[in-house]
């Protein structure tokens, strides 16, 4: 069966590889303050720290400069761009809403 230990660390690194992969489903509009709330996977009542604190974290482990070098393809990387603005959509959406 090999090493396990090696096999949970190589699936754990090709987990975090999919994981930015996946859709993100944009906010609708401005108005979509129930979206980006999704978006950035927080509570509704929220503190604006608290929503701080979730953008940075997906910034840190979505942003597309994370995956330069990275063998992705096109459609890959594109996906890793449009969710990476939704995630910068819905954080000015809240930061506005709430420092507004």
């Amino acid at each position: 069966f090999g090493d396990y230990g090696a096999f949970r660390t190589q699936l754990a690194h090709s987990l975090d590889l999919i994981k930015p992969l996946t859709t993100i489903i944009p906010i609708k509009d401005k108005n979509d303050i129930i979206g980006a709330y999704r978006v950035l996977s927080v509570a509704k009542d929220a503190s604006i720290e608290e929503v701080k604190k979730a953008y940075r974290s997906l910034v840190k482990t979505r942003h597309p400069d994370a995956f330069s070098g990275k063998n992705i393809s096109t459609y890959g990387m594109n996906t890793i761009k449009n969710n990476f603005n939704a995630i910068q959509s819905a954080y000015e959406l809240l930061k506005a809403r709430n420092l507004g």
